[in-house]
């Protein structure tokens, strides 16, 4: 079968998966896992119908782009690998080994002590990138609103896990003997960990609805519900906006995995990771206040058990950063634009530093609840760390942007006392975060392919993101270099 052909049959099941089964599922897990493959072979299609057509017009910009710049390339002891892309570009054209070949000129001309040169095809093929990436991204969304239908999400935990959670929840809170489980919802969404809402009867200690946060085995992220208990228990008692902790059930023998009992709040997710869908400028310049407040709290709160309390920014940030490049290059999946983030990241890592402070790292609307026009609460704390509250304001200037001007949002964040940070530290922070969301979700990508997760929700944060976060970290360079 050709990729034409497996393409029209893919986007069939695709488009009746959107158009015709889901409807009829009842909302809750049976209709994100729908969601969840329609998106799946939404970027199948995608790859199978535009992809070669985009590579090949990239490989000729590369073509012309190499032949223009042939005798600088060939100056340093590129010769040979200039022979070998040339090659590779008259045919038959392969892009994964054109990137190849040319990540090693840009490192050759590099190890020449021609940094002008590797910056200056490093910049081009950047942009050559990002034109690829942009491409590819309107191409898939245009095939997801083929078909695209909302979702909510309900399933029911076994039995045997209902009775275990009711056992724990009468010894963990006495006095609540009577207490029953008489509904449970699991909520969209969860690429890390499982947020599921208990309904309670004869609650006397609690409220009637909690909320439980519970790992995930096939997440990409690696971090659990453990390592947040205590940050939010001094978050919550400093006036920060999260929910109310209740308790922590650190075993994993209740769920299959260790879980956090906290409040429910008020609200609902504002956007995703990329985009606002119901937001106002009232409702960011309140985050910027509360985001002040977070950074306000004095580290020495916190202990010593928080990542980065014991180093540096700057040397926290190169393990992280040595520790993500090491994931990208394992995945074999090169590309000049990651290549060149990783590369520039190091070698700015002076605007890393700053002040020092809690900082939550992935602060994204879908992290947070806002309602009516302020934020309810900053949720999911699992990857928070003591470092530069650039990194946080970095990872949100994109989102808030599309809310309000950036200086009327940073001027709120300074008048509510939040640190003073400069922009050039804020630029870099963005050009981070974008690297590393980018790599964690080509592992996902590679780790659903591989069948090492079977998790669709593995699958859908591999394809949906990936081509998402391509663009993002593609412009930013492009912004920067």
């Amino acid at each position: 079968m050709n990729n034409a052909t497996a393409a029209n049959y893919l986007a069939i099941v695709k488009d009746e998966l959107g158009t015709r089964l889901k409807p009829l599922l009842e909302p809750g897990l049976h209709q994100q896992i729908a969601m969840c493959g329609q998106y799946i072979l939404a970027n199948m299609v995608t790859d199978a119908r535009h992809r070669p057509a985009m590579e090949a017009s990239a490989m000729d910009d590369i073509a012309k782009l190499v032949d223009s710049m042939k005798s600088l390339l060939t100056s340093s002891d590129g010769a040979q690998l200039v022979e070998k892309l040339e090659a590779q570009l008259q045919g038959p054209r392969d892009f994964h080994a054109v990137e190849v070949i040319l990540q090693a000129l840009s490192r050759q001309l590099a190890a020449h002590a021609d940094r002008g040169n590797s910056a200056r095809l490093n910049k081009a093929l950047v942009g050559i990138e990002t034109r690829l990436h942009a491409d590819f991204r309107r191409a898939y969304l245009d095939e997801i609103t083929r078909s695209a239908v909302t979702t909510d999400n309900k399933q029911a935990l076994s039995a045997e896990q209902l009775d275990r959670l009711t056992a724990w929840l009468h010894e963990r809170f006495p006095g609540n003997e009577s207490l029953e489980i008489k509904g449970i919802k699991q909520i969209p969404g969860g690429f890390s960990k499982h947020t599921i809402f208990l309904f309670l009867n004869h609650a006397k200690t609690l409220p009637d609805t909690v909320v439980v946060r519970l790992d995930w085995s096939g997440s990409a992220v690696g971090t659990t519900v453990t390592d947040e208990f205590s940050i939010i228990e001094t978050l919550f008692a400093a006036g920060v906006k999260v929910p109310q902790p209740f308790a922590l059930e650190a075993s994993g023998s209740v769920l299959g995995g260790p879980f956090l009992l906290v409040s429910k709040a008020e609200g609902s997710n504002p956007g995703d990771s990329f985009e606002v869908s119901n937001g106002s400028k009232a409702f960011a310049l309140d985050l910027a206040r509360n985001l002040a407040r977070l950074h306000a709290v004095p580290v020495e709160a916190f202990g010593n058990k928080v990542a980065g309390a014991n180093e540096s920014t700057c040397d926290r940030m190169l393990r992280e950063i040595a520790k993500f490049e090491a994931d990208w290059r394992a995945l074999d999946q090169p590309s000049a634009s990651v290549e060149t983030a990783y590369d520039w990241l190091k070698k700015n890592i002076a605007l890393a530093d700053g002040p020092r402070c809690l900082i939550h790292k992935d602060p994204g609307c879908h992290n947070m609840l806002a309602y009516e026009d302020k934020l309810s609460v900053l949720l999911d704390w699992e990857t928070a760390a003591i470092g530069n509250p650039a990194q946080d304001l970095g990872y949100l200037a994109a989102l808030m942007m599309q809310l309000c001007d950036w200086s009327e949002f940073m001027a709120a964040y300074v008048e509510a006392g939040g640190p003073a940070v400069s922009q050039a530290q804020i630029e870099y922070y963005k050009l981070w975060g974008y690297t590393w969301v980018n790599t964690m979700v080509m592992q996902a990508q590679a780790a659903f392919e591989a069948g090492l997760v079977n998790e669709v929700r593995a699958g859908f944060a591999g394809t949906y993101f990936v081509a998402r976060t391509n663009a993002r970290l593609t412009d930013q360079l492009i912004s920067m270099l």
